[in-house]
């Protein structure tokens, strides 16, 4: 099924290509709400590979998102972007993002929910795989991770090493789930 579906080598892993095509699809990765409060500072830190499909489209069509209001709908919750460098290399090599910052206005917050937006069209696909991801802050974890080896200062540690884990998925556009 599409766009997301686990796969073991590889993660979490988006394409809007079926049945021979590109397809109109919109499709969310959506994290646990962490709860924020008393932080003063957090970042998120994830691997990620983007190719096939328009390079000019990475950023555009493979997002980043964080809110402190999730309504359980996509579509209706406000959402902040997190830049975080999308790049299509036109290769199958891993970019690690590093640890990115983010936004103050999330800091001391109950119900931080981070998401992964991915968008292709009936023009351009892509195929976006995501693996590792931690958000850690300076206060202590809330969140139990897939994998208990996390240090305490980690609110999120998902490798998708064998599933979904903590994430859930919600599509906007198209038959095609994660």
């Amino acid at each position: 099924s599409y766009p997301w579906v686990f796969a073991a080598n590889y993660g979490a892993k988006a394409s809007g290509y079926a049945d021979g095509a590109s397809q109109d699809a919109e499709s969310w990765l959506i994290s646990p709400a962490m709860d924020l409060t008393g932080e003063t500072k957090a970042s998120i830190a994830f691997d990620y590979v983007i190719n096939k499909g328009d390079a000019n489209a990475a950023a555009t069509n493979h997002k980043l998102l964080i809110t402190s209001n999730y309504t359980g709908d996509v579509t209706t919750t406000e959402w902040t972007e997190v830049e975080y460098g999308a790049v299509n290399n036109g290769n199958w090599t891993f970019n690690n993002t590093g640890n990115i910052a983010l936004p103050e206005s999330m800091m001391d917050k109950p119900a931080v929910v981070i998401a992964f937006k991915y968008v292709s069209t009936t023009e351009n696909s892509s195929t976006w795989e995501i693996k590792n991801v931690v958000v850690s802050g300076e206060k202590g974890a809330t969140v139990e991770p897939e994998e208990p080896e996390t240090p305490s200062n980690d609110y999120l540690n998902e490798t998708f090493a064998t599933e979904f884990g903590v994430f859930t998925t919600q599509e906007t556009v198209g038959n095609y789930p994660w």
